[in-house]
Order: structure tokens, then sequence, then C-alpha cells
């Protein structure tokens, strides 16, 4: 019974830690949707002036000030640092989650490992039950005779 026991808590234990690095890797995943979705404004300014180009056909100069309109320097450098950070922080991401760097590729094998040590505990699980079944048979047998 102990070892039945010991099985589940055995089997318990491994369903949590992929639960943890199945989190791991889904947070890393929001990370990068985040980033993606706050840089995304800096694509849509472009687009615009874009657009202000075409139809105005303005000078550079001119469309500078339009992208900079309502912007005072120190905030323009600011969104323009965040943009940066914003950028290097998504393709780090990126790797992260896409070429498996910086341990991706374990979490993936540490996931994989955990399902099938918990596929083996499930069976071992089963192969107890099994027996247990079979000697609670062969007492009732006894207790028939």
């Amino acid at each position: 019974m102990t070892c039945d026991l010991d099985l589940v808590q055995e089997k318990r234990k491994r369903q949590t830690e992929i639960e943890e690095k199945r989190g791991q890797l889904d947070g890393l995943v929001l990370q990068l949707q985040h980033l993606k979705r706050r840089g995304g404004m800096g694509e849509e300014m472009e687009a615009g002036a874009q657009r202000f180009d075409k139809i105005l056909l303005a000078s550079k100069s001119t469309r500078e000030r339009w992208l900079l309109q309502g912007m005072g320097a120190e905030q323009e450098e600011g969104r323009r640092k965040q943009l940066e950070q914003d950028e290097e922080q998504g393709k780090r991401l990126e790797d992260i989650i896409h070429s498996g760097t910086y341990g991706n590729k374990r979490l993936e094998s540490e996931i994989g490992t955990l399902e099938r040590e918990e596929s083996q505990i499930s069976a071992k699980e089963q192969v107890l039950r099994q027996r247990l079944k079979e000697t609670e048979r062969s007492i009732e047998d006894l207790q028939k005779v």
C-alpha cells in the first residue's frame, strides 16, 4: 500500500514539475506578445509617416517635425530608447522561444523527460493495482473455502 502511495506522490510531483516548466515557456511567450504590442505603436507611427510623405511629398524635415509634433526632445529620446530596449528584448525572447537558446531546449527536454517518467510511474501504478486486485481475489477465494 505504501508503494502505491509513493507512486501516486511521485506521479503528482512529476505533473507539478511539468506544469511549472510549461508555465515558464508560456511566460516567455506572453512577454514577447506584450513587447510586440507595445512596439506596434512605433510601426503605426511609421506607417502614418509614410502615408504623409506620399500625400504631401514633404521634405524630410517636415516629416520629422510631424513625427515629433507634441513631443519634447526628452520625450522623443525616451520613447526612442524604450523602443530600442523593447526591440532588443523582443529579439532575445524570440531566440529563447524559437531557436532554443538560453535553455529553452533544456526546458522542452526536461518536460519530455518528466512526461516519460510520469508515464512509467502510471504503468507501475497500473501493475500494482492489478496485483492488488489479484491479491484481493485470492483472499476472497480463500475465505470461501
